[in-house]
C-alpha cells in the first residue's frame, strides 16, 4: 500500500515536472517576443504616433489587436487589420 502511494506521488511529480518545462519554454518564447518588440519600439523615432508604433509591430509580425496583443502572427488577423484600418482580406466570389 505504501509502495502504491509512493508510486502515485512519483507519477504526479513527473507530470508536474513536464508541465513546468512546458511553462518554462512558453515563458522563454514570450521573453524573446518581448525583447523583439522592445527593440522595434526603441528603434523608432520617439516622435512617431502610437498608430505608427502599432504598424511597426504589425509589420514585424506581431498581433496588435486586444485579443492577441504581442503574440507572433502566423498570418493575417482581421482584428488587427480592423484596428489599423488596413484593407481586409477579400476572397474571390465563386
Amino acid at each position: 500500500m505504501l509502495a502504491e502511494a509512493i508510486g502515485e506521488l512519483e507519477e504526479k511529480i513527473r507530470i508536474m515536472a513536464e508541465e513546468l518545462e512546458t511553462i518554462r519554454r512558453y515563458v522563454e518564447r514570450l521573453e524573446q517576443d518581448n525583447a523583439s518588440m522592445e527593440a522595434i519600439i526603441r528603434g523608432k523615432n520617439l516622435r512617431t504616433s502610437g498608430k505608427a508604433n502599432l504598424l511597426a509591430l504589425f509589420d514585424a509580425g506581431f498581433h496588435v489587436c486586444s485579443a492577441h496583443f504581442g503574440e507572433t502572427r502566423d498570418g493575417d488577423c482581421l482584428f488587427c487589420a480592423s484596428l489599423l484600418d488596413k484593407e481586409p482580406l477579400r476572397h474571390e466570389e465563386e
